[in-house]
């Protein structure tokens, strides 16, 4: 059940039209919490399972948690809850890829005798998105951040909430669980922006996302066939492309918490107007930063003991986290890219700190700087989109390396429309950004720009793709 699709449509309608008929709090809970399972079930019914299970598993291992006062048993308890929901998610989404592994290895060894099978395992929807939500709420509660959840239908809604619950925001308890008791009192959150956000994000991804990706799929799918301008064009194309997707994806779901009251946090400002890696990645999925850098890189000890440990720290992070993005050794290696930026940059800016070169960026610098981050996150997009392997990425950088054609073929022409405007809208943001325009701020002026986003979309929607974030 697509968000971008008329069945979504009539579920989301008759979610909210229901949800407004009564303001009684059990009532609207229980309303919610059935519309997100019926959402979840439409893709896969038996998967239900697994979510329901981690709910209560993490929901009863919390509230023991905060019932017992032994450090070592409490340990026990963060360990069980973790161990368990990284072998779920190790089972289902890196269960082939670690098999697949093994086989080469001992095939190597010659013992290909001794090969596993997979079975063509399938992964549930949304799966890397509630289990770290759900993780995120245990190491909070070992931490003694929060107190443990004491009402299980208060935490299910926590962990499936269906606006959110298969591509994020990562969400807090902390921030979200308080929403959930004063649902009696909730009513559309301003419901203009409601609107506005909800066409943004149908806008972002069927007129500008999907129109984009049959370009970068030709390229990407046969690099041989194209020129160096073709794959240059694609490669620009697909940052765009899984801004455009992702970003409307979250546009959506931030407004379709809002019409049942609720506010969940943004995912991304601006991202691709970022002075440097460390900044962009303040910017670019947020939830997931956010939680990388303080379930993650802070446990490991973060900027603590010295420039070393700093380093293996912030590279164990990103290797991680491009794991989880997709059990392929192309996601591994994007993560590792951008710990390798990070570290360069943290190690630049120290140096610079010690000769005092340090001083206010004016505007031709931070425009010269904004330049060069871009094009540092397109080259290391180009891994994460090589779905084939390393063998696709290394030959979409050989067209780009070596001139092969200066044209954009004809084959293309027709797509390359939308990455011109792909970058002019980016353009625009920046603008705004740097100018300190509060461009939509005004009722009408979101009117018009929402209606003339709606018109485009009936008339430009590209093929309705599903979200790329789905994937993950």
């Amino acid at each position: 059940m697509l968000f971008n699709s008329f069945e979504f449509l009539a579920f989301m309608a008759l979610a909210v039209v229901l949800f407004y008929t009564t303001r009684i709090y059990k009532v609207r809970r229980i309303l919610l919490i059935v519309a997100s399972y019926i959402f979840y079930g439409a893709w896969n019914p038996p998967y239900l399972l697994l979510l329901a299970g981690t709910t209560l598993l993490d929901f009863s291992v919390a509230k023991r948690m905060d019932s017992v006062n032994s450090a070592a048993a409490r340990r026990f308890l963060l360990i069980l809850s973790i161990t368990f929901n990284l072998a779920l998610l190790g089972s289902f989404k890196y269960g082939e890829f670690l098999i697949s592994n093994l086989n080469l290895v001992m095939s190597e060894l010659g013992l290909s005798g001794f090969e596993y099978r997979s079975g063509g395992i399938i992964l549930p929807l949304g799966l890397s998105f509630y289990t770290f939500q759900s993780i995120g709420y245990v190491v909070d509660v070992y931490r003694r951040h929060i107190k443990a959840e004491t009402n299980i239908l208060d935490y299910a809604l926590f962990v499936s909430f269906f606006p959110q619950l298969v591509a994020g925001p990562i969400l807090r308890a902390a921030e979200f669980i308080p929403q959930i008791k004063a649902l009696a009192h909730h009513r559309v959150v301003g419901l203009e922006q409601a609107a506005f956000l909800l066409v943004l994000g149908l806008f972002q991804k069927t007129v500008m996302a999907d129109n984009i990706a049959p370009l970068v799929d030709a390229v990407f799918k046969a690099p041989a066939s194209y020129g160096s301008a073709d794959a240059a064009l694609a490669v620009y194309g697909f940052a765009f492309q899984i801004y455009f997707d992702f970003a409307g994806y979250s546009n959506m779901a931030i407004g379709l918490a809002m019409l049942f009251g609720f506010r969940i946090p943004e995912n991304f400002n601006n991202p691709y107007a970022a002075i440097g890696l460390r900044d962009f990645w303040t910017r670019w999925h947020i939830s997931l930063s956010q939680w990388l850098r303080d379930y993650l890189y802070i446990s490991l000890g973060g900027n603590r003991n010295g420039s070393g440990r700093t380093a293996r720290n912030l590279m164990i992070t990103m290797l991680l986290g491009g794991l989880w993005h997709g059990a392929s050794w192309t996601f591994v290696l994007w993560g590792g890219i951008h710990g390798l930026y990070l570290i360069a940059e943290r190690r630049l800016v120290a140096l610079a700190d010690r000769l005092g070169l340090r001083r206010p960026l004016g505007p031709a610098a931070r425009l010269v700087l904004i330049i060069l981050t871009f094009h540092a996150v397109c080259f290391a997009w180009i891994f994460f989109r090589a779905q084939n392997g390393l063998d696709q990425a290394f030959l979409v950088l050989h067209r780009l390396v070596v001139p092969t054609g200066t044209s954009v073929s004809p084959l293309l022409q027709d797509r390359a429309i939308y990455v011109y405007l792909g970058g002019l809208y980016l353009a625009t943001l920046w603008s705004f950004h740097a100018l300190r325009l509060r461009a939509i701020e005004a009722m009408w002026l979101r009117g018009l720009l929402a209606g003339g986003m709606l018109a485009l979309t009936v008339l430009g929607a590209g093929a309705g793709n599903a979200f790329i974030y789905f994937q993950f």
